[in-house]
C-alpha cells in the first residue's frame, strides 16, 4: 500500500516508546507512527499530517569563525518553500578550504569524484551552472512547486502568481516556529551560535580550538531542527 502522509525523524522515538509498551513524555512534540503503520488504507492516513517543518542551522565547520547558516522551510503535497536566513553565505560551506574541517574547499559536502567534477569544470559555460545549483549562494527564499519541478530548479519565490502562495506557507512556517520557540524567528540570542565544535582533527586548524572553548546556554525549544 501507498500512504502520503509526512513523517519526520522526531517521529521514531514516540513510535519506538508506544511499541515497547512505555509512556510517551510530554515534551515529545511528535506522534507515534504505529497508527499509520498498523492501519489497512491508502493515502492520507492522519489527515493533519499534510506537512512538515525542516530546519538547519551548523552541520559541519566549513566557514572563516564557524559561522551557522540556518535554514527554516515547510514541505507540503505541492510546494517547498525555504528561507534561507542568512543569503549572504555559502549554503556548501566557504571555498577557501583554509576555513573547512577537512582543509577542502566547500567543507559541508565530503569530497568524492562528483565534488571533484564539479569544482574543476565551474569556469566552463556548462560547467557554471552544476557549480551554482551544487555550490552557489541561495536566495532568502525559495519556493518550488513539485509536481511540475521534482529537483527543485526552477525557483518561484520571486513570480508575480506566486506571491499568495508564498504568503500562505510563510505564515504557516512562522506560526509553527512561534509556538515552538524558534529563537532566531523570536528575534532571540540563538545557543545554536555558542555550542561548542568538537572534532579530533579539526581543533587544531581553522580555529576551531577557540569554538571548542565555548559554552551551550539553557535555550529551550524549535525541537524540529534537523542537520540536513
Amino acid at each position: 500500500r501507498r500512504v502520503s502522509d509526512f513523517v519526520s525523524l522526531p517521529d521514531l522515538a514516540p513510535t519506538f516508546l508506544e511499541y515497547a509498551g512505555l509512556p510517551i513524555p510530554a515534551a515529545m512534540s511528535k506522534k507515534s507512527l504505529l497508527p499509520i503503520l498498523s492501519a489497512s488504507g491508502e493515502g492520507r492516513i492522519e489527515p493533519e499530517r499534510d506537512h512538515i517543518i525542516m530546519g538547519k542551522e551548523l552541520h559541519a565547520w566549513c566557514h572563516p569563525h564557524g559561522e551557522i547558516n540556518p535554514v527554516r522551510a515547510i514541505r507540503t503535497d505541492a510546494y517547498l518553500y525555504i528561507q534561507n536566513l542568512k543569503p549572504e553565505m555559502w549554503p556548501a560551506g566557504h571555498p577557501d578550504p583554509q576555513y573547512a574541517w577537512d582543509l577542502h574547499p566547500h567543507g559541508d559536502v565530503d569530497q568524492g569524484p562528483s565534488k571533484t567534477a564539479v569544482l574543476q569544470g565551474k569556469d566552463s559555460e556548462a560547467g557554471r551552472l552544476f557549480f551554482e545549483l551544487a555550490f552557489g549562494k541561495r536566495p532568502a527564499e525559495e519556493l518550488y512547486y513539485l509536481p511540475e519541478d521534482p529537483y527543485q530548479l526552477h525557483n518561484l519565490a520571486f513570480k508575480p502568481g506566486y506571491q499568495e502562495i508564498k504568503r500562505a506557507l510563510q505564515e504557516q512556517l512562522h506560526l509553527y516556529l512561534e509556538n515552538t520557540g524558534d529563537p532566531r524567528t523570536l528575534g532571540r540570542p540563538a545557543t545554536f551560535d555558542q555550542a561548542p565544535y568538537f572534532w579530533s582533527h579539526g581543533l587544531a586548524t581553522a580555529g576551531m580550538g577557540k569554538a571548542a572553548a565555548g559554552s551551550t546556554g539553557g535555550e529551550g525549544g524549535f525541537v524540529e531542527q534537523e542537520d540536513e
